[in-house]
């Protein structure tokens, strides 16, 4: 009876809610990975303990009282809960995109509504996170020996949520990497990163961890488009990732043409300098009115990595760049490149 009318009122039921990974039941509500206790009332209580794995709607006991709709809807506006939408139906097979993610959000950030929108009409793309060891985190205070698990679950979570799958390559970020503070790493330009000496050992690594961990997810499925960052903004892994592209592409045999740089955000809707030249490549708004919800849905998943600030930044340069009530992401591709 509960299941029958749940899928009479919430038409979506067949979705799933869980608790994110930050968070752990505690007699009070919820407390963070840093300690931190979040007090809830007993009915928001209740459900987040029930969620502590994942759940089906049908399967959540609930007695359908305004109090218990409540309760969900408060635990899933404040990011306790996220909802995932079931996998997609049928087999697509064919070619597939590979997605080069200098860090574990970033396709998420740049391309999460372009490959929401693509959900069941493309083969999920491989999203290669290959920066994705990093000290930094924003102000949750997860403990250093849990952090990268934490940030693995994220990006499962947010792959569920638009439609990749992904492979992490374990390589440490700038900061880790050469002991850089956060600021040292922002604003390089091509010219000013090829001088330094250890970029082309960055990047003869790069390229040679990255055509090693996709041979095997990929197998023989030929690759449509290599997706690499423009490097918007000129954070030094992200340049690393844009310079070992046309490389990578090379030995994978993918055609230059093929290569679609992507705007790297938060920094393009920030307005940071730097990045790679784009000349001979053209901008491409891909629309995501659609799917920018699922966008945001994702990005509010990688608690360690971004403050609501910066979603809001991300969201607010969707619209702005696509105009009248639409929402985009920005490419940069080869006259005649692959659509």
């Amino acid at each position: 009876m509960i299941a029958q009318a749940l899928r009479e009122r919430m038409p979506e039921a067949c979705d799933s809610v869980v608790l994110l990974p930050h968070f752990t039941p505690h007699p009070k509500g919820l407390q963070t990975l840093g300690g931190r206790v979040v007090e809830l009332s007993a009915e928001q209580r209740e459900l987040a303990a029930a969620c502590e794995e994942e759940r089906s709607l049908i399967e959540i006991d609930l007695d359908l009282s305004a109090d218990k709709q409540s309760a969900l809807q408060r635990l899933l506006a404040a990011g306790y809960l996220v909802r995932i939408p079931p996998a997609s139906t049928g087999a697509c097979v064919g070619e597939r995109d590979c997605i080069l993610s200098p860090h574990v959000d970033d396709a998420a950030l740049s391309l999460g509504g372009l490959i929401a929108s693509q959900r069941g009409r493309r083969a999920a793309p491989l999203v290669v996170n290959i920066f994705s060891l990093q000290s930094y985190q924003t102000g949750l205070r997860v403990p250093a020996d849990q952090l990268d698990a934490v940030a693995r679950t994220e990006d499962g979570l947010a792959g569920r949520i638009t439609g990749y799958e992904s492979c992490s390559l374990g390589l440490r970020g700038a900061q880790d990497r050469h002991g850089l503070a956060f600021g040292a790493v922002m604003g390089w330009r091509e010219t000013e990163l090829r001088a330094q000496m250890h970029v082309q050992r960055d990047v003869d690594q790069v390229v040679g961890a990255v055509v090693a961990a996709t041979r095997k997810p990929v197998g023989r499925t030929p690759i449509a488009r290599l997706f690499a960052p423009a490097a918007i903004g000129g954070h030094v892994d992200h340049l690393i990732v844009a310079l070992a592209a046309p490389r990578i592409a090379a030995l994978l045999a993918i055609p230059a043409d093929r290569i679609i740089f992507y705007e790297d955000l938060p920094y393009a809707a920030a307005g940071t300098a730097g990045g790679i030249s784009l000349d001979g490549h053209t901008p491409r708004l891909n629309d995501i009115t659609a799917t920018l919800d699922e966008k945001r849905t994702a990005l509010s998943v990688f608690r360690t990595r971004l403050r609501a600030t910066q979603i809001d930044l991300c969201i607010g340069h969707a619209k702005r760049i696509a105009g009248r009530n639409n929402a985009a992401e920005r490419c940069f591709v080869r006259p005649n490149g692959p659509s």
